[in-house]
């Protein structure tokens, strides 16, 4: 087992995205075309001949290098075959990344949890098959949101561009999210007009008198559904009108193999909204270390 660290510049793109593809776990996150707008750099670490991979996103500060999870990429950490998933492969992997990075942070997908969870954070997201029909799956709603949507027939779905939304999103979440940089929300806009063409983006929102009340961006890739974005001002909040969105998107998706990703949330109101659907948790991970922990466990070994 040769685990090798490649530089951006030497990634075979090609064999890079069938591993991903390949994957037990083929998240849209690690495609080459998703790491190369999204991450500000990365390198990766490949064993053998692409058999399986780890995207290394990275940034430099005062001249320091460190990996760090990049903005509206949940999950990433090693993509194989389930046949490659073992305790020994995805520590291996975690113990190549190359110690010119300092620091550590990054999002270990489900799919590696069980085989390095002492070395972790957990944290939740929420899933949500379509493989049944919208009566079956509407059947589990919350009584609430049962009563929200029968109230909410005569509202209007309207189709948006992605410039619209993220205006409107900016607006209202900048002060609360002021981590995320606007040249972070162009890669946002740029993704999705590089996704359009290879994937079903759903840009979905509520208008009143012409003003936007609320929007929800989803992707529709690989027999994903993921939630990417949604925005609400205080009248869209009002007439719960991302339970209304949602609500139609199981419908036009219902009973195919599709899972409808939430992206999960530790905020406990944001967890009860994706409850409410009947959606249930799943555990990804989070690894984080540094250059002086990694050097004591090398010599500790």
């Amino acid at each position: 087992m040769a685990i090798k660290y490649v530089k951006n510049t030497d990634i075979d793109k090609q064999k890079w995205d069938n591993c991903i593809k390949n994957a037990c776990q083929p998240l849209m996150y690690g495609f080459s075309w998703y790491l190369d707008t999204m991450a500000d750099n990365w390198d990766a670490l490949v064993l053998d001949n692409y058999n399986a991979v780890m995207p290394l996103p990275w940034k430099q500060k005062y001249g320091i290098k460190y990996i760090y999870q990049p903005f509206f990429i949940q999950q990433l950490g090693v993509f194989a075959p389930q046949s490659l998933h073992s305790n020994e492969i995805i520590s291996s992997f975690l113990d190549a990344i190359p110690l010119k990075f300092f620091k550590i942070t990054t999002n270990l997908q489900v799919s590696n949890v069980p085989f390095v969870i002492e070395k972790i954070k957990l944290r939740k997201n929420y899933i949500l098959s379509l493989h049944q029909s919208y009566e079956d799956i509407s059947n589990k709603y919350a009584k609430d949101l049962k009563n929200t949507i029968r109230k909410s027939k005569s509202v209007i779905l309207l189709d948006l561009t992605i410039k619209e939304v993220l205006e409107f999103y900016i607006n209202i979440y900048a002060k609360r999210h002021s981590n995320i940089k606007n040249s972070d929300y162009l890669k946002l806009e740029n993704l999705i007009l590089k996704l359009k063409p290879i994937a079903n983006v759903e840009i979905i929102g509520i208008k009143e008198n012409n003003n936007l009340l609320a929007f929800d961006v989803m992707t529709f890739f690989e027999n994903k559904l993921y939630y990417q974005l949604c925005g609400a001002n205080k009248d869209g909040k009002k007439i719960d009108a991302h339970y209304i969105i949602i609500d139609s998107l199981i419908k036009k998706y219902q009973n195919q193999p599709i899972v409808l990703d939430f992206e999960g949330s530790e905020i406990e109101s944001i967890a009860y909204f994706f409850k409410k659907f009947g959606a249930t948790p799943e555990h990804y991970g989070v690894y984080q270390t540094n250059i002086f922990k990694r050097i004591l466990h090398y010599f500790k070994k």
